[in-house]
């Protein structure tokens, strides 16, 4: 989640006010190995909700070094609704052809096993769970009645996953989701590429707005890595991504008519969360009525500094832009940023 906002002045604000206190964020984190998504904890401790991994051993490390009351987590595989398609998985996987998969084969080969496990993220090799939900059924079974934000990257049906949790997500409805895409296969309409999921979502009244693409060279010229293991390079062709949905209240009647303030504000902290500030500021503005508890123009100029760094408050950013356009050029960042 490379796009994460290392800034986050407005959810700071709204959590020490305790401007959500009585409607605490709730999340679902599915394929939480490693812990839940990290931003997350910026609510707490206003912060509920479940994580679902089907590592024995990782989902047992994470009950017992949690300390939030309201976070749970679940010990299973999660699969669709209904008996997996034969184009579920995605074909045309240019997998074997990357110096990703190249780079794992020969440290295989010159590493012990045990070793080999942590620097490659076999979780695959680890004792897994034998219990099979889908998404609306590990919410029923956790007492999950609603998230307002959902993460899902499983490393496998991710699609159908998804599919499988439309009542929960519509129900609530849920503001935001995460969703690691693929950007390979077929044109097969259960085939799990971003081009289904992005169907998908907007048949069910959520818009883009983030994606980041994660570059794989060749083995036949592989190129640096962007970490220090064998993943993405820092060129090549886009594999995999993580892909930013959410509901956008300023052009869908129908959203206005569905969210509350409640849920306004904390939508405008997650568009800050992956920093889209302008869509929080924009978000604000025009609901500014209906949020009392706020002071707006404070709130302005905290989604500013995020990339102002301080030196301008929304005011004196936007009277720049009205006064002078071509100081937003790039060629002038340093002279005004």
């Amino acid at each position: 989640m490379m796009f994460i906002n290392p800034s986050n002045r407005l959810t700071d604000y709204v959590v020490k006010k305790g401007l959500i206190k009585d409607g605490p964020l709730t999340f679902l984190d599915a394929g939480c190995s490693g812990g839940i998504c990290h931003f997350l904890r910026l609510y707490e401790p206003f912060l509920s909700g479940l994580g679902i991994d089907p590592v024995v051993g990782e989902i047992r490390r994470l009950k017992a070094s949690e300390k939030n009351q309201g976070i749970s987590y679940c010990e299973a595989f999660l699969k669709g609704s209904s008996p997996s398609r034969d184009d579920a998985y995605t074909t045309m996987n240019p997998w074997s052809r990357f110096s990703s998969a190249a780079a794992m084969d020969k440290i295989r080969l010159i590493n012990p096993p045990q070793k080999s496990l942590s620097l490659l993220n076999l979780w695959n090799a680890e004792k897994l769970s034998r219990v099979h939900l889908t998404l609306d059924q590990a919410c029923l079974q956790s007492d999950l009645r609603g998230a307002d934000f959902i993460k899902i990257d499983v490393d496998g049906p991710d699609y159908e996953i998804l599919q499988s949790g439309e009542g929960f997500i519509r129900q609530a409805p849920t503001l935001g989701i995460l969703l690691e895409v693929n950007f390979y296969g077929g044109a097969g309409t259960g085939e799990n590429t971003f081009h289904n999921m992005d169907r998908c979502m907007r048949s069910w009244g959520y818009d883009l707005f983030g994606l980041f693409p994660r570059k794989y060279s060749m083995a036949a010229l592989p190129n640096c890595f962007e970490w220090d293991c064998p993943a993405q390079s820092v060129t090549g062709r886009p594999y995999q991504g993580d892909a930013f949905y959410a509901l956008d209240w300023v052009a869908s009647a129908q959203v206005q008519k569905r969210l509350s303030p409640l849920q306004i504000l904390k939508l405008a902290c997650l568009f800050e969360n992956f920093s889209l500030p302008d869509v929080s500021a924009e978000l604000l503005i025009h609901a500014g009525k209906l949020l009392p508890k706020i002071d707006l123009g404070h709130c302005l100029d905290l989604l500013t500094f995020s990339f102002r760094q301080g030196r301008a408050n929304y005011r004196s950013h936007m009277a720049q832009f009205e006064k002078d356009p071509a100081s937003f050029y790039r060629s002038r960042y340093q002279d005004h940023w």
